[in-house]
Parts: C-alpha cells; sequence; structure tokens
C-alpha cells in the first residue's frame, strides 16, 4: 500500500508529523501495560503470570495461562460432511447467541434496536455510516467473536461465556436508544404520514410482550406449553401471586405487555396526534421491566454462599444446644472434650497448607485469607475469624513455571530471585546467561530497575510485617522439581502407553522419536506429582484440600473435613464409622441451610427428581424448607468404596444433585454410582435414566446428558436378561465355592461377573483362587493372566510369585515376575528375580541350544526400560 502511494503521489514522507504522533499515542497507551511488572515488583496477593519477569509478562499478555483459542470447525470425512457439521454447530451457537440477548433485552427491546434501519434510507450519509460502523463491530463482537470462541450450547458453557458478549450487547442498547429517539421525533414530527405504520409496528411490540410473557411463564413452570394463551394468562397471574415469595419475572412480563398496549390503544384512539406526555412516561418506565427481568440474577442481598463456603473451609460449623449451627469456639472446645466431641470438626490446624481446586475452592479462601482476616474484628462476621496463617495454593496450576515463581515469592522467598524487568527486555538470552551489564541499552534502564525495585521491597517488606504471608518459609517446588516430575511423568506415560494402559483423556503423541503430551489429565498428572513434592517437602505442616479434578496419590490420605477433605500424612486404612458418622451428620445439618433437611438414606432417587424439577425448573417453592436465595442462585457452591460405601455414597450424591440438578459432575457421579449398584443384583438403571432426564429439562441443550440419556437406553437395552446373568452368577458361584481351585469354574463364574461389569468380585475370586492352598500352576497362570487383563499389576505379581513357589524351576516364570516388579519400580526384586531367570534360561541353553533365550528378550523388553540404565541390569544383561 505505501509503495502504490509513492508512485501515485510521486511523494513520500509527506504526512510524517500525523504518523509519528499517532505512533507515540499508541505508546503511551500502550505504556499502562507497565502497571502489570510495576504493581508485580510489590509481591501482592494475586499475582497471576508474575509478570515482574519478562517472560510472565509476555505469559500474561498472551493468555498463556488459559486455554488456546479453537474456532468452530466441522468433522467428517468428506469436505460435504465438515462443512455441513461447521454449519450447523455455527447455527447453533448464533441462535445461542441470539437467545443471550433475548434474556438481556427480551423481544420487545431488540425490536426497537431495529427501528434505526426502518428509517436508513432517510439518514444522511454520515448517519448511515455510522449505523452501518456500528453494525459492523456488532458483527465482530457477536457472530465472529462467537465462531472464536467456540462455546458449546450448555448451561455451563452458556453461563461461562456470556460475560464476553457485553460489549456486543452495549451496541444493542445504542441500538433501543436510537429507536427510542426516531420513534419520539417521528410521534412528534411525522404523526399522521407514518401512523399506519406507527399502529404496524406497536401491533408488533404488543405481540412481542405477549410472547415474552408467554414465554416467561413457560421457563418458570416448567414448560406447560401445552395451556391456551388466555388460559397462559391466567394461570401466569395465578402463579405470580399464589405464592409467598416474590416473582419479579411475572410483574416485569405484566408490566411490558401493559407498556405496549397502552402505546397500541394511544395509536388507535388518536388519528391527527398523540399523547407525548403519556409516551414519555411509558418510555420512562421501560427500564423498570429490565430491572424486575433480571431481579433474581443480580439481587445479592443476603447470598452469603460464596463466603460461608470459604469462611466454613477453615472453621466447620457444628450444631449447638439448641440444634443450630453455630461458630462459637469456646463451645467447641468443650463439646470436643466430651463423647459426642467424636462427631464435631475441629478448626482447621494453624500453619496448614491449603490446595484449593475449583474456582470457588481457592478464590473463597483467597478471600477470607487475604481480605477477612484483615477487617477488624468488630466489623467481621465472625469476630473470631483470623486465619493469615494459611498457605493458599491452587494444585490446579502448579505445572505453570509462572505459577511457582508466584507462590516461591508468597511463601518461599529466599528461593526465589527476581532480574531486573526493564534491563531484561533490552538483553538477549545470550547476554542474560553472561551477567545484567552487557549492552549500554540495558545499563540505561538500570535506574528505572533501581527505582521500583526498590519501591515494589517497601511495599512487599510493610505487608509481610501486617502478616499478609506467614512468617514461616515452606518448601515450594524448584525449577529441577518441576522438570524431575514433568520426566516422571513422561517416563509413566511411555510404559503405560506401551502396555495400553493409558487413561482416558490422555493426549500423548511420538513425533520424531520424541513424546508429546498435552491436555487436563496429563497435566493434572504433572499437578499431581509436584503437590506431592510439597506434601513430601513440608512434614511439619498439615494439609487440606478442596478437590476439583482427582489427584490418585492422596486417595489413601483423605479424609472429609466438612466442606474440603484432610490430607492425613500416612494413609488410612479405611475409613472408620466414626468419621463416615460425622460427615453424615455434617451434612444433613449443612444442606438444612441450603434445601432443608429432608434427604435420608431412604428417600428415592424419583423424590429427588420430583424436587428438582419443582424447585429448580417450576420455580414452585410451596413446600420447599431451604434458602430461597440458595435456589434463586446459580453461582452458590454445590457440595459435593465397595458395596459397603455405596450406601453413604448414594447419601451424599443425592445431596449434592438436589443443591445443584444441573450440575454435570453431580448428575454423572450419582448415574455412575446407581450404575454400579447394578452390578450387585439391583437394577438402578431407570433411576439414573430419571436423573439425566430431569437434568435435560432444565438443561435441554446439553449434548453430554443428551449422550446420557442415549447410552442409559442402549444400556437398559443390554441388560434385559439381567436376571437370567443373576442367576447364572448364583450357579455359578455355588460351583466355584465347591472347588475353588479350577480355573474353568472361576472362569465361568468371571466370565458371568463380567457381563454385569462386577470387577471387585472378580478380583475376590482371583484373591480366593490364590489363597487357596490347592491352586496348581495353571491355576496361578490363570490368575496372572486375568489380572493383566484388568490392568491389576499387584495381582499380577502375587500371581507370579506362587507360580515360581510351584515351578521353582521355570525360567519364564522367574523372568515374568521379574518384568512385572520391573514395572512397579521395584528395582531390587526386578534385578533379583530376573538374575534367578537368567540362570536357568542359561543351564537350560547348555542342555537344549535350540531353546528359548531370554537374554535376548531382555536386552529389548519395554518392562525393564526403567531399570535398564542401571549397572546392575547392564552387567546382567549387556547391550547389544
Amino acid at each position: 500500500m505505501c509503495v502504490w502511494l509513492t508512485i501515485k503521489t510521486k511523494r513520500i514522507l509527506t504526512e510524517w508529523k500525523p504518523v509519528l504522533s499517532s505512533g507515540l499515542a499508541f505508546l503511551v497507551g500502550a505504556a499502562f501495560y507497565l502497571y502489570l511488572p510495576i504493581s508485580s515488583m510489590t509481591n501482592p496477593p494475586m499475582n497471576w503470570a508474575y509478570p515482574r519477569t519478562v517472560s510472565g509478562f509476555i505469559h500474561a499478555m498472551t493468555r498463556g495461562q488459559y486455554e488456546r483459542v479453537h474456532p468452530t470447525t466441522g468433522t467428517g470425512n468428506t469436505a460435504v460432511e465438515i462443512v455441513s457439521s461447521f454449519v450447523a454447530r455455527y447455527t447453533d451457537q448464533v441462535l445461542m447467541l441470539v437467545d443471550g440477548a433475548m434474556e438481556e433485552f427480551t423481544l420487545v427491546y431488540l425490536l426497537i434496536a431495529l427501528i434505526p434501519f426502518l428509517f436508513f434510507l432517510r439518514l444522511q450519509a454520515r448517519e448511515r455510516a455510522w449505523i452501518v460502523g456500528l453494525s459492523a463491530c456488532y458483527l465482530f463482537l457477536g457472530l465472529f467473536s462467537i465462531l472464536l470462541l467456540n462455546p458449546a450450547t450448555d448451561k455451563q458453557s452458556r453461563d461461562l461465556n456470556k460475560p464476553f458478549f457485553t460489549a456486543s450487547h452495549v451496541l444493542i442498547s445504542m441500538g433501543i436508544g436510537y429507536g427510542l429517539t426516531l420513534a419520539a421525533a417521528t410521534l412528534l414530527l411525522q404523526y399522521e404520514r407514518f401512523r399506519t405504520w406507527i399502529l404496524a409496528v406497536a401491533a408488533v411490540l404488543s405481540a412481542g410482550a405477549f410472547y415474552t410473557l408467554t414465554a416467561t411463564f413457560v421457563d418458570f413452570s416448567g414448560g406447560r406449553s401445552t395451556l391456551g394463551g388466555i388460559r397462559l394468562i391466567y394461570h401466569a397471574t395465578r402463579e405470580a401471586f399464589a405464592h409467598s415469595h416474590f416473582r419479579p419475572e411475572f410483574y416485569a412480563g405484566f408490566l411490558l405487555l401493559a407498556l405496549t398496549l397502552i402505546f397500541l390503544v394511544l395509536v388507535l384512539i388518536g388519528r391527527t396526534r398523540v399523547r407525548l406526555s403519556i409516551v414519555t412516561a411509558l418510555f420512562a418506565l421501560m427500564p423498570v421491566t429490565s430491572i424486575f427481568f433480571h431481579w433474581a440474577a443480580n439481587e445479592q442481598h443476603g447470598h452469603l454462599f460464596g463466603f460461608w463456603f470459604g469462611h466454613d473451609m477453615f472453621t466447620p460449623p457444628f450444631p449447638g444446644p439448641d440444634g443450630k449451627l453455630t461458630y462459637d469456639p469456646k463451645l467447641r472446645e468443650e463439646l470436643l472434650k466430651k463423647p459426642e466431641g467424636d462427631l464435631i470438626y475441629p478448626e482447621m490446624a494453624r500453619d496448614t497448607i491449603l490446595f484449593g481446586g475449583t474456582d470457588p475452592g481457592r478464590f473463597c479462601p483467597t478471600y477470607m485469607i487475604f481480605c477477612e482476616s484483615f477487617i477488624p474484628p468488630q466489623k467481621r462476621r465472625d469476630p473470631n475469624f483470623d486465619r493469615r496463617d494459611v498457605y493458599i495454593i491452587t494444585q490446579n496450576a502448579l505445572a505453570d513455571g509462572t505459577y511457582l515463581q508466584y507462590i516461591r515469592a508468597h511463601y518461599n522467598r529466599s528461593a526465589q530471585i527476581d532480574p531486573p524487568f526493564f534491563q531484561e527486555i533490552f538483553r538477549s538470552e545470550k547476554e542474560r546467561e553472561l551477567n545484567y551489564r552487557t549492552n549500554l541499552l540495558a545499563r540505561m534502564f538500570s535506574p528505572l530497575d533501581t527505582f521500583f525495585i526498590g519501591l515494589g521491597s517497601r511495599i512487599e517488606n510493610r505487608r509481610r510485617a501486617d502478616g499478609v504471608y506467614p512468617r514461616k518459609e515452606i518448601y515450594t517446588p524448584s525449577n529441577e522439581d518441576s522438570a524431575r516430575s514433568f520426566q516422571e511423568y513422561l517416563d509413566d506415560a511411555q510404559r503405560r502407553m506401551k502396555l495400553g494402559q493409558l487413561k482416558p483423556g490422555e493426549d500423548i503423541k511420538v513425533i520424531d522419536n520424541r513424546m508429546q503430551v498435552q491436555g487436563q489429565v496429563a497435566v493434572m498428572a504433572i499437578n499431581g506429582l509436584l503437590t506431592k513434592v510439597i506434601f513430601d517437602k513440608n512434614p511439619d505442616h498439615e494439609f487440606y484440600v478442596e478437590e476439583s479434578f482427582p489427584l490418585d496419590w492422596m486417595y489413601p490420605h483423605l479424609e472429609p473435613f466438612g466442606v474440603i477433605m484432610k490430607i492425613n500424612r500416612k494413609p488410612l486404612p479405611e475409613l472408620s464409622e466414626q468419621i463416615i458418622a460425622r460427615d453424615h451428620r455434617f451434612w444433613s445439618l449443612y444442606s438444612d441451610r441450603l434445601v432443608g433437611n429432608w434427604i435420608t438414606y431412604d428417600t428415592s432417587i424419583a423424590d429427588i427428581c420430583k424436587f428438582a424439577e419443582k424447585t429448580y425448573i417450576q420455580h414452585n417453592y410451596e413446600e420447599f424448607t431451604g434458602d430461597f436465595k440458595f435456589v434463586r442462585d446459580d453461582e452458590a457452591p454445590g457440595s459435593a468404596q465397595q458395596k459397603a460405601m455405596s450406601k453413604e455414597a448414594e447419601f451424599a450424591l443425592k445431596q449434592a444433585y438436589a443443591f445443584c440438578p444441573y450440575s454435570p459432575e453431580a448428575l454423572f457421579r450419582l448415574a455412575n454410582l446407581l450404575l454400579g449398584l447394578s452390578r450387585y443384583g439391583e437394577n438402578r438403571v431407570d433411576d439414573a435414566r430419571l436423573l439425566a432426564e430431569t437434568s435435560l429439562k432444565k438443561d435441554p441443550y446439553n449434548g453430554q446428558i443428551q449422550n446420557l440419556v442415549k447410552e442409559l437406553d442402549r444400556i437398559k437395552k443390554s441388560t434385559g436378561n439381567l436376571t437370567q446373568v443373576q442367576s447364572n452368577i448364583a450357579r455359578f458361584e455355588k460351583e466355584f465355592q465347591a472347588n475353588p481351585a479350577n480355573p474353568q469354574l472361576a472362569l465361568n463364574l468371571i466370565s458371568a461377573l463380567a457381563q454385569v461389569q462386577n470387577t471387585g468380585r472378580i478380583f475376590q475370586v482371583l484373591d480366593q483362587m490364590l489363597t487357596n492352598p490347592a491352586v496348581d500352576a495353571n491355576g496361578a497362570m490363570f490368575v496372572a493372566n486375568i489380572a493383566q487383563q484388568l490392568n491389576n499389576i499387584p495381582r499380577v505379581e502375587s500371581a507370579l510369585q506362587i507360580l515360581v513357589k510351584l515351578q521353582p524351576e521355570s525360567p519364564e516364570a522367574w523372568y515374568d515376575l521379574a518384568g512385572i516388579r520391573a514395572l512397579q519400580a521395584k528395582t531390587a526384586p526386578a534385578l533379583e528375580s530376573l538374575d534367578k531367570a537368567l540362570q536357568l534360561n542359561a543351564a537350560r541353553l547348555a542342555q537344549n541350544r535350540g531353546s528359548v533365550n531370554l537374554l535376548t528378550q531382555a536386552q529389548v523388553d519395554v518392562r525393564f526400560s526403567s531399570i535398564r540404565p542401571t549397572p546392575e541390569f547392564q552387567k546382567l544383561v549387556p547391550p547389544k
């Protein structure tokens, strides 16, 4: 373009002043981003991406801590399939955008926003250009943004992405203002000439208001759309005034309909002019409808669920003498000394390290630590609350190097060495390796670094003196720990990939002989290893976790602690009756302040679904005994071993579903539990399907729930012969118990158990065979093979240990035992077994040179990858 203009005008640099001024103006505006590193130098409580370093600043500016953009695309094997799927998906997303605008403005106001286009040809050129420009902006902020964001159409994704379209709603608001202005001008100056058009517009707006009222009623009554128009209005009126609680959405619908009908009547009776004073009053009342339509979503008076969620992590409530929940520290101390104290949670230990997983699980305790704890006691909701001693860390971000710097600067300050930011900008990688004074340009910014680093240091020291961060340092993972954890995960993933044991969703690829990992499962596995580093390196601190993604190593250490979990230093052999009873009692009382204390062990799934539909879908609170504010608040946080534990698990998940029936996690976990109970002879498929149907009514565009309903239908059809299968299991059980060492009888029973996916009983059968003194070598090999198919490596090892006792001269038995031990990183036992196998192998080869040579197999066997680099292995198995 510049070259073309130069040739065309035969002049150059004629507008250098405006260009230079524009460039300087851009730099001045962009300079405000430097607030990020400057504020980061003060080490504030919230310091995401750690932008006081150049790499952290770039990380923050490029949104490196967030998922990359994945625009809407099509799928399929042919061009037609790809285009068709793209059009279908993008159409659904555009309809979601329209639904969002309808929800924010109603159909009536959206129609008013279109009025400027009716006057488009009558506008002057500058005004038309302005309208075209605003329309183009809307296309980018609306249609193009939704293409880039590629949101799913379920309720959770809609709520998550709703804020991103606020900018496009500003343009709609401007359109409404322009529409009202043009309408008022026409009523004042051109009423007689355009009366017919005005009458048509008033009729359309009245129809839109009627549609809005009926749609509101349908949405808030569970979809009773079969009612006729007049009956619908009657039922809406009765619903609006039948309950004692506030129903502002209905009032807004009636007010909007009244405004449009009054305007329609004014136009009908006004032949030559319309009463502008009344029209102006109607215009003035329009915002009232918007206030009432969004009252329930925006009015937050008394909505303290997030506050108490954060507070109760540290100080679980307990029932006082009056039966109501209390936080009285003296009363807690007294009760803990009594026998009933076993059913009361103590306060969180001092100097605790708290892992926060979900957004509420991080944000709520962060507020409590850094904000509530610093409010004067007399002004706090709980005057006794002060937990600035707690170390808050999110386990979900530990794989991010900038986050490790962030928490290291908070809690391990002596280990975090920060380079001067402004000088770093002007140095190359090679210069950074040498020192900080390697070029003139960088040294020119040294005074700037000196000033801001000094300022940040003084502010940070004042914060530490005020107790913003705990005084005692803890060990946080170093860069070496992070690299070691990443490599440890790679090695483990490579081993499991060769064995076909990758976890669902684990995305691992081998490109040019190099492993590449990506996706949530891999990142959380690395996060889990880093949390283990923190746990192991800080043995003098207690640990608690608010969990979002499960971390495998934590499971044996966890026990309930009110709304979160405590990580015990030593694994628990089981959850004792006392632990279960305390947790059950806590959640029974805690649910009373949310949805009421009515869920018991015997509450049926049908009753749970009836409650969810009546409360969350029909918005009928006649028999509701909980807190109305909780069921109105979409952001209020929800809650949340074998056959013996299923009763307690079902009770907990029933509560979780009642708290939030449109939560995919609550639905899928409860549905999976019910399907699991079907393995024990309880046919709960219908209950699981009823749950899914109820959730689908609340979130009808959720593809996951739609697929769940289809899958449950398939399961129901496939398990139609469940009675016959259970009969076969009972028969095979009798035959196996009569001869538990017989592999064929065990295979019959295991095959039948596999049909109902009862892996727990399968493992019991295998264990029963192994502990039977009469088991022979065939039986041990049978157990090893079945356990291998079920990816249960410890049981494979147990079976092979018995096999080598029964066949101590078998080189293959010892060799397989060595391989299975190597897979579990049991280096010494693996080498011992391998040594024995190779000795027997050599003796066999001496007698029969044509037999299998296990030594050559060991040189390439992937099972020995973890111990192959050791000198002991290389001594036994020389490299090729």
